[in-house]
């Protein structure tokens, strides 16, 4: 916060709204601890700018459901999810939120609840893993 207020006279970042979405995300970037979740959920939240935060919740559903493979990183996710998804700021926050709660309440890490869970049609942790015990 510190550095912002340096740079910019103020803690203020309404003007990051107004720019093109690469050059927001590059600004922010260049600080120190500032990764891809930060910048896409002052972008996407702040902003409504087109671009997919990937925490641990979308990470980890992302995976399970079969969105991405095993071994992709949280920072390889946000380029394979946000490829995935439409140009559209209002699209992309629903998926957040849904793939986000569904990791906080049902696909939980320890003991996913698959049971509960509408999804397991599409799932491939659900068919490779749950269903042929």
């Amino acid at each position: 916060m510190r550095e912002i207020t340096e740079e910019r006279g103020s803690l203020n970042l309404d003007f990051l709204c107004s720019q093109p979405l690469e050059e927001a995300a590059a600004w922010l970037n260049h600080f120190a601890g500032i990764g891809p979740k930060t910048t896409a959920c002052v972008l996407l939240f702040t902003c409504k700018m087109p671009i997919l935060p990937v925490d641990v919740h979308v990470h980890r559903t992302s995976i399970r459901i079969g969105l991405i493979g095993k071994k992709v990183t949280a920072d390889k996710a946000h380029i394979l999810l946000q490829a995935l998804l439409p140009n559209d700021a209002r699209t992309i926050y629903n998926f957040h939120k849904g793939l986000l709660r569904l990791g906080q309440r049902l696909c939980v890490y320890d003991r996913p609840r698959c049971n509960q869970c509408q999804l397991t049609e599409l799932c491939n942790y659900y068919r490779t893993v749950v269903k042929p015990q």
